[in-house]
């Protein structure tokens, strides 16, 4: 059994008070008045009040005692991670210059009425912003005659998506961008950011190796990036591909080795599509054209763009200091000094350098000075406090003593949640840069985190030392870590293993679920690289490992209820939405609140008692958990269709509402549209009335839409 700390005295004010009062007749016989108006009876009770208050001081030792015992194993409170973005860059369009060079650490502010203290990002690092305009972009699909169709729009709309290759993705298929700009076309190197939908919750890259290693490019396919010469498409010099063949976001980094001509869409000899098709030639406008298309090995599954973009840098919500004077020694042992400016980041590291009347010299930072000798030049730095703590002259040196003479050349600051800003707010441009029209983030910022809590230090400890000892062996060593990943912001996790079929190896699949109030949280795909990176580190060479989000069961709920004639029918209607919104949450439902777990079925009896314990509510004339399977969005679907979804849901799940299982339905959603202002969305699905509703391995349900109807039971006869 688990070891308990005892409780060094369990006495309270209560007893405290009892045992005092018991004592009077033994030692004071005459004094009789015991009443609480008694002033003897006051002072009896400010002394168990003052002592109960001291007990409760007294029994902290064994907590501050562990907190001890984990400070000399080397257990730290996890720092604030800072939160990072990618930020976009235009230029004026009267600038007159092809490109701009953006240094390293330009600094760009958060605009944000609400915000308490001004927020900054900085960028990483230096890249060159090009004048030209990505303003058209064309897909080339397979056919008779071949088909192009413009999905410029699809690329500048906020939640739409586009295939860049077709559904198929063939090798024929192509993606044609054009640029315009009245300057010539930059021969250095440039960057495409490509955003990918991230819909699918996978992680698409082979999980058995380092995340972004070359030794599985084979098992990718190959895509072809080329430029239009002139006369016909030349290839350009791939420098960089961080989309590893377009099958995750990042950026494709190319060098064109020759000037691009300025041509029309009509001169390239493919298939014309509408809008340029009814123009004359010498009223179409010219492009610089790149084209990119697979020429090798096929995708399992096609890749859908969100958003491709140009001059586009990582930013990171931090600020950077240069040559700030920590402080003077004095020559004393164990000097302690302090930077001005906290959390400090880890990347990059503490430039820290000490003068002692021979110029600077760098000193090294270290965990700790068990290592270092008398003559070491070593300080050990506290990266949440700032606080820099030198030797005593046995381990580590003591600085000479001098004037303002130790100095912090560079470091980094920032951190917290606060930096998780929203899209299009990272706008206001601090560092002056001509030529800069406007910057923002097309996607919002993800990353950042505050302090770990204390009291989540000392869970954490004991089972990253004693149980996994930071590595990932066993399923729920791979959940543990995976939801400690740094940075990831990861509330829950689950671990499974899934056969890759035809007798091949078994995966450890790895399902997190984010820190969000959304009702279906969905890890963002920076946040999936964190966590793999993070386990691929501590895997077993022979494991193969896989990240995803979790696989949600979009559930309705049907719940016709009679209520007490004196209630309120609307409090007892919000009141039990709010109840089935919060027990069939991923991160706050389930029957102990703390997340509805993975693989768990809906039980109709677990479900009738959340409604029966809502106040007002007398009885449940009826109860229906209904699980969205097929979607249809151009017509209804027929009664086939709603047959043949129900049936693979019957075949899924054979015993579930014995004995004809679950009835089929037709659901019908209404969604806004941008062009028609809204549309019909259609949905087979399975109705679980009066059973349980049955849930995969490693699923959890999306409640989508509470169907409930209040109405009051009357008495019979009554009118």
């Amino acid at each position: 059994m688990p070891l308990r700390p005892p409780n060094l005295d369990d006495r309270e004010f209560e007893d405290l008070f009892e045992e005092a009062r018991s004592r009077i007749p033994r030692y004071l016989p005459e004094w009789t008045d015991w009443n609480p108006s008694d002033p003897g009876i006051t002072l009896l009770q400010l002394q168990a009040w003052l002592a109960d208050t001291i007990l409760y001081r007294v029994n902290q030792i064994p907590e501050l005692n562990y907190v001890k015992f984990l400070q000399l194993l080397g257990v730290e409170q996890e720092p604030a991670k800072p939160a990072s973005a990618d930020l976009t860059f235009t230029l004026k369009e009267s600038f007159d210059r092809p490109d701009l060079l953006i240094p390293e650490r330009v600094v760009v502010g958060v605009s944000d009425p609400d915000l308490q203290a001004p927020l900054y990002f900085e960028t990483d690092r230096s890249f060159r912003a090009i004048s030209a305009r990505m303003a058209l972009l064309v897909r080339i699909t397979p056919g008779e005659d071949g088909t192009a169709e413009n999905v410029t729009e699809a690329n500048t709309t906020d939640e739409q998506s586009f295939s860049p290759f077709g559904d198929e993705a063939p090798h024929s298929s192509r993606l044609i961008i054009g640029f315009t700009s009245p300057l010539p076309f930059p021969r250095g190197e440039i960057g495409l950011q490509f955003y990918l939908q991230e819909g699918d919750q996978t992680l698409l890259t082979q999980p058995d190796v380092t995340l972004g290693g070359e030794d599985d490019a084979a098992d990718l396919p190959a895509l072809s990036w080329e430029w239009w010469n002139g006369v016909e498409w030349e290839s350009v010099v791939v420098t960089g591909d961080e989309t590893r063949s377009l099958t995750q976001s990042g950026q494709v980094y190319f060098q064109v080795p020759g000037q691009i001509p300025a041509i029309p869409y009509s001169r390239l000899e493919l298939p014309p599509f509408e809008e340029e098709g009814e123009e004359e030639d010498d009223d179409q406008p010219n492009y610089y054209w790149i084209s990119v298309h697979a020429v090798a090995g096929t995708y399992a599954r096609p890749p859908r763009v969100n958003r491709i973009l140009t001059n586009t840098i990582t930013a990171t919500a931090a600020q950077t200091v240069f040559d700030e004077t920590v402080g003077s020694s004095n020559g004393d042992p164990n000097q302690i000094m302090q930077l001005r400016h906290t959390p400090v980041l880890a990347d990059p590291p503490l430039q820290l350098e000490v003068n002692e009347g021979h110029g600077p010299r760098r000193w090294t930072p270290v965990p700790d000075f068990l290592g270092s000798g008398p003559h070491d030049e070593h300080y050990i730095l506290n990266r949440t406090t700032g606080e820099i703590a030198f030797g005593d002259g046995r381990r580590g040196r003591i600085p000479l003593a001098g004037q303002s003479n130790v100095i912090a050349p560079l470091y980094r600051y920032g951190g917290g949640r606060i930096g998780n800003v929203g899209s299009g707010t990272i706008i206001d441009l601090a560092t002056p840069l001509p030529g800069v029209e406007s910057v923002t983030n097309v996607r919002g910022a993800g990353g950042g985190d505050d302090e770990e809590p204390l009291e989540d230090t000392k869970v954490r400890g004991p089972r990253q030392l004693l149980k996994s000892r930071n590595r990932a062996v066993t399923l729920e060593d791979f959940a543990e870590l995976a939801r400690v990943t740094p940075g990831a912001q990861v509330a829950r996790s689950d671990a499974m293993v899934e056969s890759n079929g035809n007798g091949g190896a078994s995966t450890v699949t790895v399902v997190v679920v984010p820190q969000s109030s959304d009702p279906r949280p969905v890890p963002t795909e920076a946040a999936r690289r964190l966590v793999s990176t993070y386990l691929d580190r501590r895997r077993l060479v022979t494991t193969q490992l896989k990240v995803r989000g979790p696989i949600y069961h979009d559930v309705d709920v049907v719940i016709d209820i009679g209520a007490h004639p004196d209630s309120n029918l609307r409090e007892v209607k919000e009141a039990s939405i709010k109840r089935m919104e919060d027990y069939f949450h991923p991160l706050r439902g389930g029957p102990d609140a703390a997340g509805w777990p993975f693989g768990r079925d809906a039980y109709y009896s677990e479900v009738l008692k959340e409604v029966m314990l809502v106040p007002g509510v007398q009885r449940v004339e009826r109860l229906a958990l209904r699980k969205l399977l097929a979607r249809f969005d151009d017509a209804p679907p027929s009664s086939a269709d709603i047959d043949a979804a129900l049936a693979e849901e019957r075949e899924a799940f054979p015993d579930a509402c014995q004995p004809d299982g679950p009835e089929g339905a037709l659901v019908t959603v209404v969604e806004e549209d941008p062009d028609d202002g809204y549309r019909r969305i259609y949905y087979a699905a399975a109705e679980y009335d009066c059973c349980d509703l049955p849930v995969a391995e490693g699923a959890l349900i999306a409640l989508r839409f509470p169907d409930i109807s209040v109405s009051y039971v009357r008495a019979r006869g009554a009118s």
